[in-house]
């Protein structure tokens, strides 16, 4: 074996635990979202979870539209701080959207969530197409056990918890990447 060879399959495994790291987090992420957080839209405004979701959707579909027309202007470093800024602002509207039992500020910061989580599934996913297939595959399926076990481990945990975990989940996610 050559060096090379070496130093290239210790790249590999750093990337299939980065990979396994990201892909775990967002599925434990999606859990928490779905299963704490989203419940507390309907006694505000129900409709705001799928607002959410036809923003994140659009979302990429324009991203989509983007790279195939204008490759050159997408930077990932630039849209990566974006997306982490929607983060955390978008936790603070859910937050006071809530609090404030407030629809515009519920689907104002559901739908910046969905699109900036949207950009960093897209980093996850451009890092996992970096592994050979055999790897990719077995990152996501040991990823998605992990998720499982998070989620036992998780099942009693409260909105504000769940939010911490969302406020999180996306610049472990990005750090990963």
């Amino acid at each position: 074996r050559t060096v090379m060879s070496e130093l290239s399959a210790i790249d590999q495994r750093s990337l299939w635990m980065r990979c396994f790291v990201a892909l775990a987090v967002s599925l434990t992420g999606s859990w928490a979202m779905n299963s704490v957080v989203h419940p507390q839209f309907v006694m505000v405004f129900p409709a705001a979870r799928d607002i959410a979701s036809v923003a994140g959707v659009l979302f990429l579909v324009i991203l989509a539209w983007w790279v195939q027309h204008r490759p050159s202007t997408v930077s990932e470093p630039s849209f990566s701080l974006v997306a982490l800024a929607m983060i955390s602002g978008a936790c603070g509207l859910i937050t006071l959207g809530l609090w404030q039992a407030d629809a515009p500020l519920l689907c104002l910061g559901a739908a910046l969530r969905s699109i900036a989580n949207g950009w960093i599934l897209v980093l996850v996913g451009l890092s996992l197409c970096r592994l050979d297939g055999r790897a990719c595959m077995l990152c996501i399926a040991t990823a998605f056990t992990a998720s499982y076990g998070l989620r036992a481990l998780l099942a009693g945990i409260g909105f504000q918890e769940a939010l911490v975990l969302l406020f999180a989940a996306p610049f472990i996610m990005v750090l990963a990447c």
